[in-house]
């Protein structure tokens, strides 16, 4: 038979319940779940800043003022533009008015015989020239009006806000710097939104 060395040995014990865990080791960043820059869209002088590294803002916060003098000017312009083009169309409005009664006395002199049609053409000119001055005079307005408001909001540009609820993780300008908007937007801030909800991204060893 097998010598004693050879046959398999037996260990008794009791029977208990466990938890089976497997677990991996990785190491990786921790990553906000969304990061948004905020900046300006007109050029100035940065006036103010009210936020910094590490400040918590709301959404809507102020978080940075431009100087807004000479956009303020722009604005001062334009409504003296809109002020004198809507004069202008009272005192042509008037000025029609009076060819109208002109009008209708040539067409009664006319009538009797007393003038001409030449002469009746002539004040009928007048009101249409009149008429076609005032309409181009409102359109004119119009456009004045468009700049205007373009003004006023290049003015409400000046006032950042910050777009979410979160956390300054970067500021990239000083007070009194120059920022210059074309092409690309000038860079304030760069807000995360709060850290009490993070990501992590990892890399695991398939092994």
């Amino acid at each position: 038979g097998p010598a004693e060395d050879d046959r398999p040995s037996v260990q008794q014990v009791p029977v208990s319940t466990g938890t089976v865990v497997q677990s991996v080791k990785a190491i990786g960043t921790l990553q906000t779940l969304r990061t948004v820059q905020v900046g300006a869209q007109v050029s100035g002088t940065v006036k103010a800043l009210y936020a910094d590294f590490n400040s918590v803002v709301e959404k809507d916060q102020i978080v940075a003022e431009l100087d807004s003098s000479l956009l303020d000017v722009q604005v001062a312009v334009q409504e003296a533009n809109v002020a004198r083009q809507e004069g202008d169309i009272e005192q042509q409005k008037v000025q029609l008015a009076d060819d109208l009664k002109n009008l209708d006395r040539a067409q009664v002199l006319f009538d009797k015989g007393l003038v001409s049609a030449q002469q009746l053409d002539t004040v009928r000119l007048q009101v249409k020239i009149r008429t076609a001055q005032i309409a181009s005079a409102e359109k004119q307005k119009i456009q004045t009006q468009a700049q205007l408001d373009q003004a006023r909001l290049n003015v409400s540009y000046c006032t950042i806000r910050s777009p979410i609820n979160g956390v300054v993780v970067n500021r990239f300008v000083d007070v009194g710097q120059a920022v210059q908007a074309s092409a690309r937007t000038p860079q304030f801030f760069m807000i995360a939104t709060e850290l009490t909800t993070l990501k992590i991204s990892v890399g695991v060893d398939e092994g």
